[in-house]
């Protein structure tokens, strides 16, 4: 199986043009909350991963968020089942 598959990657960008301190969504780096935006790159239940440094310190967010570019946003499409027999496809 190809990590395509199974997740799809979300590269952050820069947040400058949606920065809103008023803002819907949180603003995500790879240590956490950093502002606040008007839009969204990434939907609830993504997991942002750091792209160096913070690597090894995985966030899942349980809301829909903007990641900068220092980040990338990792979206489940396919886990195993409960038991690890078969698999369950995630809805959006």
């Amino acid at each position: 199986m190809k990590w395509s598959e199974v997740v799809t990657v979300i590269n952050g960008k820069n947040q400058k043009a949606v920065i809103n301190e008023n803002g819907k969504y949180p603003i995500y780096g790879s240590g956490g909350i950093i502002g606040y935006a008007d839009d969204y790159l990434c939907e609830a239940g993504t997991t942002i991963i750091g792209r160096k440094g913070t690597i090894n310190s995985p966030i899942f967010v349980n809301k829909r968020f903007w990641n900068v570019d220092t980040a990338f946003g990792i979206e489940v499409i396919v886990f195993a089942g409960p038991n690890g027999s078969g698999k369950t496809t995630i809805t959006k």
